[in-house]
C-alpha cells in the first residue's frame, strides 16, 4: 500500500489573525537551508522502519505559504522522494498557494511549479470580497484571487482546489452567496469550505473576547452551509466530506489518507505523521515545532513525541474521521478492526438514527443530510 507524504513549509509573509497553524511570518524565507533540512530528514526516514521500501501515492506541501518557496526547492524534495522511496506513477502532488504570493496571477511561476512536479494546486482564496479578506487579514484582494485561478489555467493546471471561509464577522449571507457564485463561475475541480473557528491564543479570538467583533450565530452558520451545498452541488461538485466538494474523479487523494487512517509520512517543523505499525492500534508522531530547533536537531531527534494509540483512542479516531465522509463506514470494517457489533461500540447510533441524523443501511453507517448540518455534535455523541 502506498504512503501519503505531508511536507510542512512553515513560513508566511504575514500571519493571519485567525490562524493557529505552526506558521511564522518572515521577511526572507530560508529556502535552501530549510530544503536541506527536509532532504536530510527524508534521507534518514527512508532508511528506517516503517517507511523503508514504501512508495508514495500522494504528496501535500502545506504551510505556512509553500508557494513562497522556489519551484527548484519543491522539485528537489520531490526528486529525493522518488529516489529514496519512489513516487507512484499516478502520484497526486498538491501545493498550497496564496494568491498574494503570485504577482499578476503568477502564470509563469505556476508553470515552473508544474514543471517541478506539482499537479494539483490548493488556493487559499478564503473570500472574493475585499472587506471580508481585510477582516481575515489576507494580503490579496478578490481580483488577485481570480487572477491566480486564471494564471493556474494558463500554466496548464487541470486540478484546482479553492478554500473559502464563512461565518466571518461582518459577512452577511448575501456576501457569502456572492462568494459561492464567484467560485462556481471560476470552475475549480475541488472546493474546501470552512466556518471560521476561534482558536485559543489567536488575535481574532482576543478581539471576540474583548467584544471588538461579533461571531456569527449558529443559525447563520447553518444557513451559509446550506447555501454552499445548494450552490456547489448545483454546478457539479459533489459533497463527499463535511467540508469538501469535488467533481467526479477529483476528490483529494491525500486528505482521503487521513480520513481512512492510512500511514502518513510527515516532514518538516511541527509536521504530524502516523503509522499503523509499532503497536496494535498504531501510533502518531509530531516533529518539533520551531523551525530553528528542527533544522539544528541531530538526525532522528526532530521527532518531539510519539503517541501510541490504545483501543479506545483508535476507535474514537475511526468514528471521528470516517463519519466526516458522506459514505460513512462499513460495519464489517468496524467489526474486523475492533470486534463486537456496531451497537455495542456505538451505543447511541440507533437513537441517532431514530432522530434522523444517522442512517444505517447496506451495512454502512453514515450521516443524513440533517446530520451533516450538526456533524460535530452527532459525531461527539457517537464516540464512546
Amino acid at each position: 500500500m502506498t504512503l501519503a507524504a505531508y511536507v510542512h513549509l512553515p513560513y508566511c509573509a504575514s500571519r493571519c489573525p485567525y490562524c493557529d497553524f505552526n506558521a511564522y511570518a518572515v521577511r526572507n524565507v530560508p529556502d535552501e537551508r530549510y530544503t536541506d533540512g527536509l532532504v536530510r530528514e527524508l534521507t534518514w526516514l527512508a532508511a528506517t522502519e516503517p517507511w523503508q521500501g514504501r512508495r508514495i501515492g500522494s504528496v501535500f506541501f502545506g504551510g505556512g505559504t509553500p508557494s513562497l518557496f522556489s519551484p527548484a526547492s519543491i522539485g528537489r524534495v520531490l526528486a529525493e522522494m522518488d529516489r529514496r522511496l519512489g513516487l507512484a506513477g499516478d502520484v497526486e502532488v498538491t501545493l498550497e498557494a496564496n494568491p498574494g504570493s503570485l504577482e499578476g496571477g503568477g502564470a509563469e511561476r505556476l508553470a515552473s511549479f508544474r514543471s517541478a512536479g506539482i499537479n494539483r494546486l490548493s488556493f487559499g482564496v478564503q473570500s472574493f470580497d475585499d472587506r471580508t479578506l481585510a477582516t481575515l487579514g489576507r494580503l490579496h484582494d478578490g481580483d488577485a484571487a481570480l487572477a491566480a485561478i486564471d494564471g493556474a489555467r494558463t500554466a496548464g493546471f487541470t486540478n484546482l482546489s479553492c478554500d473559502l471561509i464563512f461565518a466571518v464577522p461582518g459577512q452577511s449571507p448575501d456576501d457569502w452567496q456572492r462568494d459561492l457564485d464567484t467560485l462556481a463561475a471560476a470552475g475549480p475541480e475541488h472546493a474546501s469550505l470552512y466556518n471560521l473557528t476561534y482558536e485559543q491564543g489567536t488575535p481574532m479570538t482576543g478581539l471576540r473576547d474583548a467584544g471588538r467583533l461579533v461571531a456569527a450565530d449558529e443559525d447563520t452558520e447553518l444557513d451559509m452551509m446550506d447555501r454552499a451545498e445548494a450552490t456547489l452541488t448545483g454546478c457539479g461538485l459533489e459533497r463527499y466530506e463535511i467540508s469538501n466538494f469535488a467533481r467526479p474523479g477529483f476528490r483529494s487523494r491525500h486528505n482521503g489518507s487521513y480520513w481512512r487512517g492510512d500511514d502518513v509520512l510527515a516532514l518538516g517543523a511541527g509536521a504530524h505523521g502516523y503509522t499503523a505499525t509499532g503497536g496494535p492500534w498504531g501510533k502518531r508522531y509530531r516533529n518539533v515545532r520551531l523551525p530553528e530547533s528542527y533544522l539544528s536537531a541531530p538526525a532522528g531527534a526532530w521527532v518531539e513525541s510519539w503517541d501510541p494509540l490504545d483501543r479506545d483512542k483508535a476507535l474514537a479516531e475511526f468514528v471521528l474521521l470516517r463519519m466526516r465522509l458522506a459514505e460513512g463506514f462499513a460495519e464489517d470494517d468496524l467489526r474486523s478492526r475492533f470486534g463486537g457489533g456496531c451497537d455495542e461500540l456505538l451505543p447511541r447510533t440507533s437513537e441517532l438514527a431514530r432522530a434522523g441524523l444517522v442512517r444505517r443501511d447496506d451495512d454502512r453507517v453514515r450521516l443524513t443530510r440533517d446530520g451533516l448540518r450538526v456533524a460535530d455534535t452527532v459525531i461527539a455523541t457517537m464516540v464512546p
